[in-house]
């Protein structure tokens, strides 16, 4: 979870975001599979989707990034994935963050972005 989280901060500087995000959680994985770590969480990301049409969305879903961070987040699953055997078992959890109302909200979470557009704009569609 040592990533640049978001997609914001994924926009400031995609170098970066791509050396942090994925080369350097590939290399974690690679390091905890050499240090015999069994079972490897990785904390990917719902934004792997990008923009679902039609159907419910399940782990079986395509993907579709569309910013350097959803990228990052499907390119980690893709390197990590090979690395699967019986003595290493990586598993991807494809968070969403939509917690809802707290004192710091963070508006740069597309969910609480329209949530406050809405409320701000007085509209709802």
């Amino acid at each position: 979870m040592a990533e640049l989280s978001n997609d914001p901060t994924g926009q400031l500087s995609p170098t970066i975001t791509f050396e942090i995000n994925h080369k350097g959680s590939v290399r974690l994985a690679n390091l905890a599979k050499a240090a015999g770590v069994r079972h490897f969480v990785y904390m990917s990301s719902c934004s792997v989707y990008g923009v679902a049409t039609g159907e419910d969305v399940t782990e079986a879903s395509a993907t579709n990034p569309q910013t350097d961070y959803a990228i990052c987040k499907t390119l980690v699953e893709r390197d990590l994935q090979p690395m699967a055997d019986d003595d290493f078992s990586p598993t991807f959890m494809r968070n969403a963050t939509a917690f809802g109302a707290s004192p710091r909200m963070r508006f740069d979470i597309v969910l609480n972005n329209l949530a406050g557009l809405a409320w701000t704009l007085k509209k709802s569609r």
